[in-house]
């Protein structure tokens, strides 16, 4: 009688369950190696799967690194909702939020080089949602006094695009510590918004 297998995971996963494993797996192989050098053996040899269950979720290497984009668009989104939807001034919560989305960047910039960069697609939809959110976070600030802008969904773009256009060559570079780029981006980011700092 054959030895039965004992699988570091289950064989039978809840199908979203799997999804979030094969997606783990790919994040760690494109970080690693690149979107290049990254292959569909070395996502499911991580996801300690077969190659067929790969193609029950997704069609192709393409499709899983669509995915993996959307997926890093929505963490980075659901912790700048948290962020300005949390406690503290206006004024705190903005400089809380520049602080959140460069960790949230740094602490994965081989990732997000491998998928902004690497594939030659810039990371707008992401772009696009948190300026939405930054807009509504601005306008409600500025009915509270916090903010002093006529403009708050320019002033958004302003805020969003200018911190994306700084970040990169902070994060790659380290020519600045953490708290003086923070430092630089707060100050900047409250005289854009003319905050209410007193």
């Amino acid at each position: 009688m054959a030895e039965s297998m004992s699988p570091a995971r289950p064989r039978t996963q809840p199908p979203e369950v799997r999804r979030e494993q094969i997606l783990d797996s790919a994040a760690q192989v494109l970080a690693a190696k690149g979107l290049t050098a990254m292959t569909v053996a070395d996502v499911v040899a991580g996801a300690g799967i077969a190659k067929g269950t790969f193609y029950l979720y997704f069609n192709s290497k393409e499709e899983l690194v669509a995915a993996l984009r959307a997926r890093y668009t929505d963490s980075l989104i659901t912790r700048a909702e948290a962020v300005l939807t949390g406690p503290g001034t206006h004024v705190e919560r903005l400089d809380e939020l520049l602080a959140a989305i460069t960790d949230f960047h740094g602490s994965q910039i081989h990732l997000h080089h491998a998928l902004f960069h690497d594939t030659g697609l810039p990371d707008d939809q992401s772009l696009r949602r948190l300026t939405r959110l930054l807009a509504t976070f601005i306008s409600d600030g500025t009915a509270a006094g916090a903010f002093h802008t006529v403009a708050p969904e320019f002033a958004a773009a302003f805020v969003v695009h200018g911190l994306h256009g700084v970040l990169p060559p902070f994060l790659h570079q380290r020519a600045q510590t953490r708290a003086q780029f923070l430092a630089a981006a707060t100050a900047t980011a409250r005289q854009a918004l003319g905050a209410d700092v007193t």
